[in-house]
């Protein structure tokens, strides 16, 4: 998991194409939401790392 927000970091760090950051965006909360479906993190803990990498996606967004 830690390794799906680095990925949006260094996407959103090296100013990678919107489009990029979009669907690589997707797949991470993808894989998030099976984590916490299947009790690998806590529901909480999936909520809480989608909320991180939708503030990371918007303020990317704003930023352009």
């Amino acid at each position: 998991m830690k390794v799906l927000v680095k990925t949006m970091q260094k996407l959103i760090d090296t100013s990678a194409d919107k489009a990029v950051v979009e669907v690589a965006y997707r797949s991470a909360v993808q894989k998030i939401d099976r984590l916490g479906v299947k009790n690998y993190i806590h529901a909480n803990k999936a909520s809480r790392k989608k909320s991180q990498l939708t503030r990371l996606l918007n303020s990317y967004v704003k930023a352009d």
